[in-house]
Order: C-alpha cells, then structure tokens, then sequence
C-alpha cells in the first residue's frame, strides 16, 4: 500500500489540480488517518484490515466511490482478508466499477468474482513464464556448506559494489543470518521478512531506494509486490519452490 501510495502521489503532479490521495494502513497513527480523510481526499490508498476499521469507528462514507480496485487480490485472499473485502464492497455504490489485479486465480477469488462482480470480464496477459530477452541469467553451482561464501564473492568481487541487489532467500533466519554477515563484511545492507514490523520495513525499503544500503535481502512473502525501479541485480541465494515465483523474482 504504502509503494502505491508513493506511486499515485508523483503521477498525482501531472494532473492539474493534482490528485489527493489518503493512505490508511495498520501500524500508522488512526488519529492521523481520521485527519486526512476529513479533507475528502481523491482516492484512498489501504490495506482492509485498516480501511474497514475505520469505516466502523468514524463512519466513514463512501457512497461517492466510483471505481474499486483490489490489487494482489490473491494475495489479499490467501491472507484471509474475504469478510474485509466483502465489508468494503457493502458500502460502496452498486454501480461502481471494481478492478482485481492478480498474478493466479485461486478458487477463492473465482468465486467471489461470480459472485460479487457484474459481468465482470477477464483480461490476461501471458507473461507469468516469460523472461525479458534482456535478461542475463548466470548460475553457480556450488556445495550447499559453501552457499554463504559463493554469496560473499558474488557481491564482493563479481558485481559492482556500488550497484543495487536484492538478494532472496527462504526464510526470516536466513534474512537475519545474511543481513548480519553481510554488515560484518562492511556492507550496505537493509531487510525486509513476513512478520517485519510495517515501520521498520518502511524505513529499510526507503534506506534501499535512497541507495544508503546497496543490498536488500528479502523473502518470497516479503517481496509481493515489490518494485524497486532499475534495479542492477537479483541472487537467488534459496532457489524459489515454483518457475512463477523466479519469474516474480526476475
């Protein structure tokens, strides 16, 4: 949310008046988001959980919404935001357009589409196993005990220091050991993992994309929707579990 929201404010400046935009996610101050929101702002940048709180506790009207959009929407299923979802098209017009962006259609958000959207129609692009012909992929073959030192190379002698990485890996443990690693190793590093706090993984992002850290080690749940504008490389230190995901990765 807060990666659209940033999008939707500098694409904001080439409407005149600009566009306001509200970002109302959990971890952020309620009382600041109840301020925003009085001033009747353009559109609404949240996640449900947040959004539909809110809409109980300060009764929020949104009986002049006229487009929906639920981005990663299998995502927002599979973490069990459907009675958020449902919650929020309850209480915006019928005759407002509603938009999904997903990367799979899982039964769950099949059935809701029936059964909540009119005559909704699907549009699909055949991207999900192609690679861009501009892409150089490399691969290293190594021991799994020599894993860590074939990545310390990796960074330190085959690619520029001074480029950006994102660097995946399996787990919140392998995040915290190579985070630490690299940081002993006088690295530029920022993490991000699942269970991160929405704060700190607001800061290590931002730290990334100023370009204080050089290195950013992630997780496959952790980098959902993830863009970091020309970015330099990707290790795959844990290869990924299914051929989307190293599309996604890619």
């Amino acid at each position: 949310a807060m990666q659209t929201h940033k999008f939707c404010l500098e694409l904001s400046h080439f409407v005149q008046p600009p566009l306001r935009f509200a970002l109302v996610v959990g971890g952020d101050a309620v009382e600041e988001q109840f301020n925003v929101l009085a001033h009747n702002p353009d559109a609404i940048v949240g996640t449900p959980g947040r959004l539909q709180h809110i809409l109980v506790d300060a009764q929020l009207s949104l009986s002049r919404v006229e487009y929906v959009v639920f981005d990663e929407a299998d995502r927002l299923f599979e973490m069990g935001f459907a009675s958020q979802l449902d919650a929020i098209l309850a209480s915006v017009p019928a005759t407002r357009q509603t938009l999904l962006f997903s990367a799979t259609m899982p039964s769950l958000l099949a059935d809701f589409t029936r059964a909540k959207l009119h005559e909704p129609e699907l549009i699909r692009l055949d991207l999900e196993t192609k690679l861009s012909d501009a892409l150089a992929i490399t691969f290293f073959r190594v021991r799994p005990q020599e894993k860590l030192g074939a990545l310390l190379v990796i960074l330190s002698s085959l690619l520029d220091r001074q480029q950006q990485t994102i660097v995946f890996v399996s787990t919140r443990h392998h995040v915290e050991l190579i985070h630490d690693l690299l940081v002993a190793t006088s690295f530029e590093v920022a993490a991000i993992y699942g269970s991160l706090d929405p704060a700190a993984r607001k800061i290590a992002l931002g730290k990334f994309r100023a370009g204080k850290a050089k290195v950013l080690i992630v997780t496959d749940v952790a980098a959902r929707g993830l863009d970091v504008p020309l970015l330099d490389n990707v290790v795959n230190f844990d290869f990924p579990s299914k051929p989307k995901l190293f599309v996604h990765r890619a």
